[in-house]
């Protein structure tokens, strides 16, 4: 028979994991790691950057072929092809909902993008303050 100190050992480990389950860290105030330096860049325009509310549709669709080819790992052709759904300026970019994303790229690329633009919202250029969104 196994020693107390090691069933002692083993129970504390055991409830350690099983605590753990039934209360997982908090990730809520916890931002993202910081993204690796991404040197893909479309005009100038790399997909972590934050799109600009007064952005040209060029400019709008440089940033999504971006995402699509950094972090979809799109092939060039797919990415344009993708980016080349939007037409508007930045102001439309911000304000499509989440649906409007999933309708043009599917459902996980959708909510990706949509997701993203919300993370950075408030960044200087994004979205002016007087603006809100019913779909914050």
């Amino acid at each position: 028979m196994p020693s107390k100190s090691v069933l002692n050992r083993f129970y504390d480990h055991i409830h350690h994991r099983f605590q753990n389950r039934r209360n997982p860290p908090s990730q809520s105030h916890r931002d993202p790691p910081p993204y690796a330096t991404i040197p893909f860049k479309l005009h100038g325009i790399s997909a972590t950057d934050t799109p600009q509310w007064l952005w040209s549709t060029a400019q709008c669709q440089s940033w999504i072929t971006a995402v699509a080819i950094t972090l979809w790992n799109c092939q060039e052709e797919e990415a344009e092809r993708l980016a080349s759904m939007f037409h508007g300026s930045g102001s439309y970019l911000w304000c499509l909902e989440s649906e409007t994303w999933k309708a043009w790229y599917g459902s996980a690329r959708g909510t990706s993008i949509f997701n993203m633009l919300r993370a950075c919202m408030k960044e200087p250029g994004a979205v002016p303050k007087s603006i809100t969104f019913d779909h914050d």
